[in-house]
């Protein structure tokens, strides 16, 4: 049974090269260096050549709930990974898979509340949602919020498990083992993800590299002709503060540089919304918000 679930999300279109999110939106290819663009796929995930992808993670209480880990079993089941990959998703395999399984195996139940509260990440929360919907032996709450809320519930007891599409922090870890007698919270994968760039219609490039990506969002680049494109100014648009994703581009698109200040918005679904209505714009979404449908 599922008690609540927030933030409503939408399925989108994905594809190859040049292929269309809305309309007037277009995916780009990347590279870390050089020319040789890579666009986000299940294929160019699993063989590692797409460059910006990282695990979908759930955080949760060494010491928890029956309901708590029996869900959790649940995601990483052939059931649970069926609903990653409809979700835009990659489902773990080999070393990731293990890990989970073994992290869970290693949890100890209690005699807390059946309740399953989760909250965090809005990249991940379609799936975990889905999740939550087709496991019915518990009631589950899902809310998302952020990976920085997600794991701030997690360390103030407010959730049961915490999503999040970064590690987490040194900060949060010494502030759960403060709360927690000295304890730190269990990381398990849930599936893979990818970081997919899109811009607002039609640029004149196909494709970024790393070097590219970090002048277009430090704004040292302001108009697409500087990477070779056409003549039009370029529109940033990011994620808020404490979101996973924002958090996992700034560590590996712009090598811990800075962004420049920009419109920001608390949801994967409201950087598309603003990319698909302005022209030249640029933002970042999890592949789970591109998927390939049409």
């Amino acid at each position: 049974m599922i008690i609540a679930i927030a933030v409503l999300g939408i399925f989108l279109i994905a594809g190859g090269s040049g292929s269309s999110v809305f309309a007037d939106t277009m995916i780009l290819g990347v590279a870390e260096t050089g020319t040789d663009y890579v666009f986000p796929s299940e294929t160019t995930v699993v063989d590692g050549s797409y460059p910006i992808q990282r695990e979908a993670l759930l955080y949760v209480n060494q010491e928890t709930s029956v309901a708590t880990k029996a869900f959790l079993e649940f995601v990483i089941s052939d059931e649970g990974q069926d609903l990653a990959t409809e979700y835009g998703f990659v489902r773990l395999t080999g070393d990731a898979k293990e890990l989970a399984t073994d992290a869970i195996a290693s949890l100890v139940t209690s005699d807390r509340s059946s309740d399953v509260e989760i909250t965090g990440s809005t990249t991940t929360l379609q799936y975990i949602t889905a999740c939550a919907q087709q496991y019915t032996a518990a009631p589950i709450s899902v809310n998302g919020g952020g990976s920085g809320v997600g794991i701030a519930d997690l360390i103030a007891d407010r959730s049961s498990i915490a999503m999040s599409s970064r590690h987490i922090k040194t900060s949060e870890i010494d502030g759960y083992a403060k709360a927690h007698n000295g304890k730190s919270p269990v990381e398990i994968p849930a599936a893979v993800d990818a970081i997919t760039i899109i811009v607002g219609g039609d640029v004149g490039v196909n494709g970024l590299n790393f070097e590219q990506l970090e002048k277009v969002f430090s704004r040292t680049y302001t108009n697409w002709n500087q990477v070779g494109g056409n003549d039009m100014q370029i529109h940033l648009v990011n994620r808020e503060d404490g979101s996973g994703t924002r958090g996992y581009f700034i560590e590996t698109v712009m090598k811990n540089s800075d962004l420049a200040p920009s419109n920001s918005y608390n949801s994967n679904v409201g950087i598309i919304q603003y990319v698909s209505q302005t022209p030249g714009a640029i933002g970042y979404v999890g592949i789970g918000y591109a998927l390939d449908s049409l």
